[in-house]
C-alpha cells in the first residue's frame, strides 16, 4: 500500500500520516465528551437486555420455587467436539489393532511346530510375518494420526 501511495505522491509519509490520524482519533475519544458518547452508545445497546432481565429472573425463581427448573445440556453438540472425539477414537482403535497384530505375530513367529509348508518353513512363521507387517503398517498409521491432528495449532 505504501508503494502504491508513493507512486501517486512521492512526498507522502505513510507512518507520519498514520501517527497524526491516531493522535486525532485518540484525542477525540479520550475527552470527557468522547467517553460520555461511547458510554451512552454502550448503554443504549444494553437497554433491551436490561428490560428482559427482570422477567427472566422471575421465571428462574418461579421454576426454582415449583421445582421445575431444568437445565438442557447437549453433550457433543458442536461438530468440532464430535470430530475431536471421533479422531481420538480412531487413533485408539488403530493403536490397539497394531498392538494386537504385533503380539499375535510374535507368538506365531516364536511358536514351534504347526503345519509345514516346506522343510524349515511353517505356516505359523508365514502368518506371523504377515501379521508383523500389518502390525508395523498399523503402528505407522497410528503415528501419522497422532502427528497430523486437525485440532493441533
Amino acid at each position: 500500500m505504501e508503494g502504491t501511495l508513493r507512486l501517486l505522491d512521492p512526498s507522502i509519509d505513510l507512518v507520519a500520516s498514520t501517527r497524526r490520524q491516531t493522535d486525532e482519533l485518540l484525542s477525540q475519544q479520550l475527552t470527557p465528551g468522547g467517553s460520555r458518547k461511547q458510554l451512552d452508545s454502550e448503554l443504549l445497546n444494553l437497554v433491551p437486555l436490561l428490560r428482559r432481565l427482570p422477567r427472566r429472573l422471575n421465571k428462574i425463581s418461579e421454576g426454582l420455587e415449583q421445582g421445575q427448573l431444568s437445565l438442557n445440556v447437549r453433550v457433543l453438540a458442536d461438530a468440532g467436539d464430535r470430530g475431536f472425539l471421533l479422531s481420538l477414537t480412531h487413533q485408539v482403535i488403530v493403536a490397539v489393532l497394531a498392538a494386537a497384530a504385533t503380539v499375535a505375530a510374535i507368538v506365531l513367529l516364536t511358536a514351534t511346530g504347526g503345519p509345514r509348508l516346506a522343510p524349515g518353513i511353517s505356516w505359523y512363521s508365514i502368518l506371523g510375518s504377515c501379521l508383523l507387517f500389518v502390525g508395523c503398517v498399523l503402528a505407522l498409521r497410528a503415528l501419522v494420526l497422532v502427528f497430523r491432528r486437525p485440532w493441533a495449532p
